[in-house]
């Protein structure tokens, strides 16, 4: 009986709560001010141009200071930028500084912090490592005259060997020592074993590479983000591209067609290290999180909502809303996805989920308890666990229908039907002229 009142009172408070949601507007608040920095998150290749930028959200700056850029050459920059609005009923500000930069011989550069000053505050970005590589690319398409290769496509992927449910992107680049007006994809791989997501924000701009001793032009034509979905060797099948050459006589009569291919890629999937934690959510890559309670003091007739906002890189397939450890005398119910989005940035796709726990009080008590979510960082090869800066602490005090039974019924419950043993006892009273006389009918009918 108390459980059935239990689950009554629940019913009704979680009626209030989710009407509460949907009546109670939000004021629009400011967020904190951040200033950091923004750089590539794989190496470059010697020679090979590249964005970095400096990003101050919700604050204005009166004076930029750039850092020092370690050794890597500026070509273009600062372009500044600004945008405001509200997002999710927050008021949001950006402001942005952006600087292409060119990599010079293979190595680690490191770029210094920069200094935003603000009318309250001078903030200071975080320094950014650049890790610069030599080209790994091939050649392995048509060679011009005096047998050198002048033109050819080829496709990477980053990383090489990624873990099961990273994010890899899939590049396909154009490189050329001559004219090219125009590259048309012919056949793109399916991508058998991946998630595949078109990238549509990539850079297409055109930039010198040195592959081979050579220095090339290079042009990306396509990327994809892919996340596999089984471990083991997966191959990515060739690409097709065909070309319009602009070179020699041909060039006045609109150019010579020729037919490129992108050898297939192999592709070395792991799987993730066994036992995976209990609270593990599925996520593979970089995550963050905010975790925030409605209120601190309540009593058993009132429902604590809790708001979980989380972000990531990793495949938003997999993710798993996570479960929380709580006391016993809390009672949760399955999240509430409120709002989720997938969106792209100059790197990668990220998803984010914005989830509401309804936890209702059993028993009056003060109640203490840490949420935590637990992804897998392909950087480290380790499992990584986001906790709450502190305990969230409730107090919970007795309702005004904490302890009372549930009322009495005043409508009386229905008979029961007789069980099988006292149909045959009610037959024994019905006359036998009768019995014979339905028994006849129904054969009739059973005959048509």
């Amino acid at each position: 009986m108390q459980r059935l009142l239990f689950r009554y009172l629940a019913w009704s408070r979680l009626a209030g709560f989710f009407l509460g949601l949907w009546t109670t507007p939000a004021p629009a608040q400011q967020e904190a001010a951040l200033f950091e920095a923004r750089g590539p998150r794989r190496e470059v290749t010697e020679g090979a141009r590249f964005e970095v930028s400096f990003v101050l959200k919700n604050e204005t700056a009166q004076r930029f200071i750039p850092p020092d850029f370690g050794g890597l050459s500026v070509r273009q920059g600062p372009t500044e930028m600004r945008s405001a609005g509200f997002l999710n009923g927050k008021a949001y500000s950006q402001q942005s500084w952006v600087y292409e930069l060119e990599a010079g011989h293979a190595g680690s550069y490191t770029i210094g912090p920069a200094t935003a000053q603000t009318a309250r505050q001078n903030l200071r970005s975080q320094p950014l490592t650049v890790r610069v590589v030599k080209s790994t690319v091939r050649r392995p398409s048509p060679k011009g005259a005096g047998g050198e290769e002048r033109y050819f496509i080829a496709a990477d992927v980053h990383p090489k060997s990624p873990w099961l449910g990273q994010q890899i992107l899939y590049t396909l680049r154009l490189y050329t020592q001559i004219g090219v007006s125009d590259a048309d994809l012919l056949e793109l791989p399916s991508f058998e074993g991946f998630y595949a997501q078109d990238r549509r924000r990539y850079d297409t701009r055109v930039h010198k590479e040195r592959v081979g001793g050579k220095t090339y032009m290079v042009r990306t034509l396509h990327e994809v983000s892919l996340f596999a979905q089984r471990s083991g060797t997966l191959t990515i099948a060739p690409a097709r591209v065909r070309l319009v050459i602009d070179e020699g006589a041909r060039r006045l009569l609109g150019g010579t067609s020729a037919i490129v291919v992108a050898p297939a890629v192999p592709v070395e999937v792991r799987p993730l290290p066994e036992p995976q934690p209990e609270r593990f959510c599925g996520g593979v890559g970089t995550y963050d999180w905010t975790v925030s309670a409605d209120k601190q003091a309540l009593s058993t007739d009132d429902v604590l909502t809790l708001t979980v906002r989380v972000r990531g890189n990793g495949d938003a397939r997999r993710f798993v809303p996570p479960r929380f450890l709580l006391p016993a005398a809390l009672e949760a119910f399955d999240p509430e996805v409120r709002e989720q989005e997938e969106y792209e940035t100059g790197d990668e796709f990220i998803h984010q989920r914005t989830l509401t726990y309804a936890i209702l009080p059993k028993q009056p008590g003060s109640y203490l308890f840490t949420p935590e979510m637990t992804f897998f960082n392909p950087d480290s090869g380790l499992y990584q666990t986001l906790r709450t800066e502190k305990p969230i602490e409730i107090a919970v005090v007795p309702g005004a229908n904490y302890g009372k039974p549930l009322p009495a019924s005043d409508t009386a419950a229905p008979p029961l039907p007789p069980e099988p043993e006292a149909w045959w006892e009610a037959l024994d009273h019905v006359p036998e002229p009768w019995v014979f006389g339905m028994a006849g009918i129904a054969a009739l009918l059973l005959l048509g």
